[in-house]
């Protein structure tokens, strides 16, 4: 796993080593947290309902331009459903927002177990926001 950050954002890399017992008792919990979201949330009707046919997207697109100045855009490197590069560039390119890339999470997984540092960094910009 890579432990890279980029230079304009936030990021971290927030997977354990998959070596040793610590390693593959993180392994076997992310899988479980994998098998239970997609029996439980992505294939459950009435999500599948209010997210597919009863929720329009295009009434709730957040463009920079109408970000407020100090604001915070998380986004996964993993994420099936966006495409998080895109919009780190986009965002980061108009200078719209501080960028916090969580290297090899799915999306949504910030709020798993394994998400804790980045919920901490959460934390710590929002914490800041109180002195400016």
């Amino acid at each position: 796993c890579s432990s890279s950050s980029s230079s304009n954002s936030l990021g971290f890399s927030g997977r354990a080593s998959t070596h040793g017992l610590t390693g593959r008792l993180q392994l076997f919990a992310e899988v479980v947290f994998l098998i239970l979201r997609d029996a439980f949330v992505v294939r459950e009707l009435s999500c599948n309902v209010a997210l597919c046919r009863q929720f329009w997207w295009h009434g709730v697109c957040l463009w920079p331009e109408d970000m407020p100045k100090k604001s915070l855009v998380v986004l996964q490197s993993a994420d099936s459903i966006l495409d998080p590069g895109a919009i780190a560039a986009h965002v980061l390119n108009r200078d719209a927002a501080d960028v916090l890339w969580l290297e090899g999470f799915a999306h949504g997984e910030l709020l798993a177990p394994q998400g804790w540092e980045g919920r901490r960094r959460l934390v710590e910009f929002v914490e800041g926001l109180d002195g400016a």
